[in-house]
């Protein structure tokens, strides 16, 4: 499957994955994915909210799906 970028453009990006065991809850897999992909350390990230499910501009919907 081929996908432009370009169509995505200005789209959320957020950190992609699976819950594993050992994280705690979304935040951490999100921290620990974060950590994987860019090697950003968790140590300075605050999670400040969870987002709801959402309609990105190129009408995807976004979710949890791990709930």
């Amino acid at each position: 499957m081929f996908v432009s970028f370009v169509v995505f453009a200005g789209e959320v990006a957020l950190p992609g994955g699976k819950a594993e065991e050992g994280d705690k809850d979304d935040g951490d897999t999100a921290k620990r994915e974060a950590k994987e992909e860019i090697g950003l350390d968790p140590e300075l990230v605050n999670v400040v909210t969870v987002l709801q499910p959402f309609l990105s501009k190129v009408f995807c919907v976004l979710f949890d799906a791990f709930h």
